[in-house]
């Protein structure tokens, strides 16, 4: 679907005073409506899908684009990081012969980020082996899974990234990718050209949660299907979600948890 812009012809009368008048042709003025969000029909009917919503955010990035005339080395940096980061994806996602899980449906340009969507139903994946002991359930959670596990594989190799890029463009890029994981409902706007749903409200909080750089929420997401080398990374506590859930589960990383001091560990309650 092609960008729309709004671009009317504007008619500026002056008098003796040097105020001015603002005119604007009838189907100009008609041309500023809805259609300009970009999200096709409003009333198209909404369809619920069960997904994986990520919320992917550079850390720093307010602070990269403040000084002057920062527009060359903006463009070279959002090109770069959102090929780095959908390259990534795909490699981390791709097993031994074929994929360990399917790529996002949806992606969504966010600015200082991305907002991905991954379809998590599980009765899609039913297996069709009638003697087969694993669930479309069971197979969703695993693939669910090994995306977090693509997530944290690529908040790792960031690092490597910045400062690679960092000697590129002369300039220190944002420090940091965050990343807020939810599962749940979301609902089709404009016939799929948009998505919402409290998922993706907590994965937006979650990815700006304290100061984690990875967050996820644990509701419908078990532990035990991860890989080993996963389970042993990642942490289950009980946190307070201002808007969301005094008592919210969610995963984080040991290593990150083990860097809090005293107080801050307080606030990460262990599951009764």
């Amino acid at each position: 679907m092609a960008i729309k812009r709004y671009l009317p012809k504007y008619q500026y009368d002056f008098d003796a005073q040097g105020e001015v008048t603002i005119r604007l042709p009838d189907e100009d003025l008609a041309g500023f409506n809805t259609s300009l969000l970009n999200i096709g029909r409003l009333n198209a009917p909404s369809v619920g899908t069960v997904v994986l919503a990520v919320m992917l955010d550079l850390e720093g990035f307010t602070k990269f684009v403040n000084p002057r005339d920062p527009q060359n080395r903006l463009a070279l940096f959002i090109c770069d990081f959102y090929e780095w980061l959908f390259e990534r994806i795909r490699e981390s996602l791709v097993g031994p012969i074929d994929l360990c899980a399917e790529l996002p449906f949806f992606s969504k340009f966010l600015g200082d980020g991305v907002l991905l969507l991954w379809n998590a139903d599980g009765t899609r994946l039913a297996s069709g082996a009638k003697d087969s002991q694993v669930s479309g359930e069971e197979n969703a959670q695993t693939m669910v899974c090994n995306v977090i596990a693509c997530m944290l594989s690529i908040l790792e190799d960031y690092e490597d990234f910045r400062q690679a890029l960092s000697h590129k463009t002369g300039a220190s890029v944002p420090e940091r990718l965050r990343c807020g994981v939810a599962k749940g409902m979301v609902f089709s706007i404009g016939g799929g050209n948009d998505y919402v749903g409290p998922c993706i409200n907590i994965s937006a909080r979650l990815e700006k949660f304290r100061t984690l750089p990875f967050a996820c929420a644990a509701d419908g997401i078990n532990l035990k299907y991860f890989h080993p080398e996963y389970q042993s990374k990642l942490v289950r506590k009980k946190v307070d979600i201002r808007g969301i859930n005094d008592a919210e589960l969610i995963y984080l990383r040991q290593s990150d948890f083990d860097q809090m001091s005293p107080a801050e560990r307080k606030e990460y309650r262990d599951p009764v």
